[in-house]
């Protein structure tokens, strides 16, 4: 498919630590692999269009790894520019974290499924 992997391998397939890229240049996944996929602790990063040495990322999630999803601690930093730095658990925000959004908005407390539930605290930014 054109993606290229530079890393450990066992048996043929990803394992310990290496480098995914995307066939098109627009994601790259830097850290631990397991069973050919992600785990441990690792940093996904998206490029809107091909990668060369002047392009930004448009999103970043750097922390751990559970068979493929997002579990544990990391931090992620969305397309809007909005940041999450918290507990994860099957791929979304759950547990302890913070959200704080460009419009200086800031959720601080419990995530369940991937939405602000229990108890926390919220600022609304100046209007």
């Amino acid at each position: 498919d054109g993606s290229l992997y530079q890393g450990q391998f066992v048996q043929g397939i990803r394992d310990g630590t290496g480098t995914f890229t995307s066939a098109d240049g627009c994601i790259r996944y830097v850290g631990g692999w397991l069973k050919g996929q992600r785990h441990g602790s690792g940093v996904l990063t998206y490029f809107e269009s091909a990668q060369s040495s002047e392009a930004a990322p448009t999103a970043i999630y750097d922390g751990q790894w559970y068979h493929g999803k997002k579990q544990g601690q990391g931090r992620q930093v969305y397309p809007s520019g909005s940041i999450y730095n918290g507990e994860w658990r099957d791929g979304l925000q759950c547990g302890q974290g913070a959200m704080w959004w460009p419009t200086n908005e800031l959720y601080k407390g419990e995530w369940y499924n991937g939405r602000p539930h229990g108890r926390g605290i919220y600022i609304w930014g100046d209007t």
